[in-house]
């Protein structure tokens, strides 16, 4: 099957100006177009007395635009936020000057909500270890170190 798109010269120069910001992905796009698309002798010329630019020859099938939607759609899938839930109580019992300021960094991620509580009704478990509430799982450390380090593994 052949496709004749028509491209309008403006519509260009529109998607040049976003070439500097998403360089990265637009090259990647292409490689990857050059390895889902068949390109055949491909052309591309002006229209005669038009501002139109043609592109001929370009061949695709079901199969190589399904792979091209699921390369997309990979490329550009936003990761989930967490939501974490700490009892105030629990932090002040196990955490000390230099912990808190590595949750400080760690919760700047624009992945993670948080909220802090004054009691989540843990009481046993708050009284032992050092825990937090992660997408309404709890989630335990040896002390308040460790559980940064598996909040960490749970964010990736």
């Amino acid at each position: 099957m052949r496709f004749i798109i028509i491209i309008k010269v403006p519509l260009i120069l529109t998607l040049l100006r976003y070439v500097s910001i998403y360089t990265k992905e637009l090259l990647l796009l292409i490689k990857a177009s050059h390895i889902v698309m068949k390109l055949d002798n491909p052309s591309m010329h002006l229209s005669p007395g038009n501002d139109k630019i043609k592109l001929t020859n370009i061949y695709s099938s079901n199969e190589r635009s399904d792979m091209m939607k699921t390369f997309l759609s990979k490329m550009f899938t936003k990761k989930e936020k967490i939501q974490i839930e700490f009892c105030q109580n629990n932090l002040d019992r196990f955490t000390n000057e230099q912990t808190i300021a590595e949750y400080g960094k760690f919760l700047a991620n624009p992945r993670i909500q948080y909220k802090e509580y004054e009691c989540l009704s843990e009481c046993k478990l708050c009284k032992e270890t050092s825990y937090a509430k992660v997408n309404g799982q709890i989630m335990r450390g040896k002390d308040s170190h460790d559980l940064l380090d598996q909040l960490q593994e749970a964010l990736k």
